[in-house]
C-alpha cells in the first residue's frame, strides 16, 4: 500500500528520531524504514504500526484513502455505443417477431 512517506519522514524528524530509533519502537529494521521513507510502500500492519507510534491517523498516512478517483466518459464513445445496442435490439426484436409470425400461421 502506498503512504505519504514526507507526512512519515516530517513526524519523525519533528520527534528528533533517527530512522533506526523508529525501528526499534515499531520492530522494524532501519532498512525497512530507509526502505518506506523512499518508495513510501508498505503493508497494512506495519502503517498501523507506524501510525500508533508517531500519533497520527491512518487516514493521514495512507495516500490512497484521500483521493478520490474521477471517472471520465468519453460521452461520443458511449453514445455510439448506446447507438450499437439499440440497433441490435431492433435487429433482434424484429427477427423474433417475424419468426414467431410465421411459426404461427
Amino acid at each position: 500500500m502506498n503512504i505519504n512517506s514526507e507526512l512519515l519522514k516530517k513526524e519523525r524528524l519533528k520527534r528528533g528520531w533517527t530512522q533506526q530509533h523508529l525501528a526499534d519502537i515499531v520492530g522494524l529494521s532501519s532498512r525497512t524504514i530507509q526502505r518506506i521513507e523512499s518508495k513510501g510502500v508498505t503493508s497494512m500492519d506495519t502503517a498501523s504500526a507506524l501510525c500508533a507510534v508517531l500519533e497520527i491517523s491512518r487516514e493521514d498516512l495512507l495516500e490512497g484513502e484521500k483521493e478520490i478517483k474521477e471517472v471520465k466518459f468519453n460521452i461520443p464513445m458511449l453514445m455510439f455505443l448506446l447507438f450499437i445496442a439499440g440497433l441490435l435490439l431492433g435487429v433482434f426484436t424484429t427477427i423474433v417477431f417475424i419468426l414467431s409470425f410465421y411459426n404461427l400461421s
